[in-house]
């Protein structure tokens, strides 16, 4: 909901506009969060506390919109920092969106990117539901 909000409000006082469909940059957005989310409640289930849960989420995420070109690009990166940043669900999910709002792809052109975040989301809560127990050990 977060995101609609964002963008519907840059539309409106920037004027951009998504060359791609809004149906693809929907179902993407969705994938991308939802694989978020997942990797979020991997995180959680083994915590013994909801402080020690948002510091691992502030050490996952900060170096995951580093690497990810959220706001700078890999281009003269080493092929090793390239290599890691495919690692996190946010660089796929900022890739998808960008061909299709910026180049027009449809969700078969970034297929690719959106297996890779459904198989993300899989494993993660995969490994949620494994990792995750009622009681403290």
């Amino acid at each position: 909901m977060t995101t609609f909000i964002i963008f519907t409000g840059c539309s409106l006082l920037y004027g951009f506009e998504c060359r791609g469909g809004y149906l693809d940059l929907a179902i993407a957005f969705t994938l991308g969060g939802f694989s978020m989310v997942a990797l979020g409640l991997l995180i959680a289930t083994r915590s013994a506390s909801e402080e020690f849960a948002g510091g691992l989420l502030n050490l996952i995420t900060w170096p995951m919109m580093f690497l990810s070109e959220v706001w700078f690009s890999l281009e003269g990166a080493m092929p090793w920092v390239k290599t890691f940043s495919k690692a996190f669900p946010l660089t796929h999910l900022i890739d998808s969106v960008r061909r299709i709002m910026n180049d027009g792809a449809n969700l078969y052109d970034v297929r690719y990117q959106m297996i890779t975040l459904a198989a993300m989301s899989v494993v993660f809560l995969s490994a949620g539901s494994w990792f995750f127990k009622w009681q403290k050990d």
